[in-house]
């Protein structure tokens, strides 16, 4: 629960107060945070790739020997949204939610989701783009960041709780 304080009113002591009531487990801030940061140099999307470059080998190269991803696999991208038109991700993702705006558009307004998501499933052997890590799984979009890559703490606690349960009628 989001509990918005009266003005004037510290947070330590909010915390302690609501902490102390028999229906809360805990009690804490509301934190704000932000995503990772990325370079906008032209060429630092060639540097760091699942194939790796100095040191930032994920030895996807040599996994897609032994599989190149499965759509029985649904992966939740907590970021700052995606492209949904993008033709990499074409037709692997699913209905997402936002809950920077509260409504059931995840498109991004910071790059770092599509970037995030590009690494993680980008589709591969149709010679365009990236090959993304898993290129065959499917792909949930929950926004969390805003168009300033920051978020609060209750938007990440939303958006896993929503990402993790299942929707009405599936099986997973």
């Amino acid at each position: 629960m989001l509990v918005e304080l009266a003005e004037g009113d510290e947070v330590p002591a909010a915390c302690g107060r609501l902490a102390g009531l028999p229906e809360a487990r805990y009690a804490e801030p509301d934190w704000v945070g932000e995503g990772g940061w990325v370079p906008n140099d032209t060429w630092f999307p060639r540097a760091v790739a699942p194939a790796g470059r100095d040191h930032h080998d994920i030895a996807a190269v040599d996994a897609w020997d032994l599989t190149r991803g499965s759509e029985d696999i649904v992966v939740a991208v907590l970021d700052t949204g995606i492209a949904p038109d993008h033709p990499d991700l074409a037709g692997r993702i699913l209905p997402g939610y936002d809950f920077v705006n509260d409504d059931g558009d995840p498109t991004a307004d910071h790059p770092h989701g599509i970037q995030s998501t590009g690494i993680l499933g980008a589709n591969a052997d149709d010679r365009f783009g990236v090959a993304g890590v898993d290129h065959r799984c499917r792909i949930l979009p929950v926004k969390i960041l805003d168009e300033a890559n920051r978020g609060t703490e209750w938007a990440l606690v939303k958006g896993l709780v929503w990402a993790s349960t299942p929707a009405p009628g599936s099986s997973t």
